[in-house]
């Protein structure tokens, strides 16, 4: 199972940091087996969602001038884009709107 690749792709990961990724590792392989994500590594792509969220943690205490509404979609569309969900799908789920709504804003 993926989540049990974590320990061979980041050593030492049974600590803390593997403990937050872990459930979204599993998020993902359960969304790709059910077909709602493109086929790929749920490990490597936790990492890159997670790497995302810290990005924009930074931003924010570094400059502080952030909208952490429009973090949060943007950070959002930018994930489920990568994870294979099509724009509008993600719009419904990001601003609880219906597909044919489109985008945000």
């Amino acid at each position: 199972m993926a989540r049990d690749r974590l320990a061979l792709w980041l050593p030492g990961s049974k600590g803390a940091y593997g403990e937050v990724v872990r459930p979204l590792i599993e998020q993902i392989d359960h969304g790709t087996r059910l077909g709602l994500f493109a086929d790929g590594d749920p490990v490597e792509e936790a990492m890159s969602i997670h790497g995302v969220v810290w990005a924009n943690v930074v931003r924010q205490w570094a400059t502080g001038t952030c909208d952490p509404e429009d973090v949060r979609q943007r950070a959002l569309r930018f994930c489920l884009r990568g994870l294979g969900v099509a724009d509008n799908v993600s719009a419904a789920l990001i601003c609880d709107k219906e597909p044919s709504e489109g985008v945000c804003r």
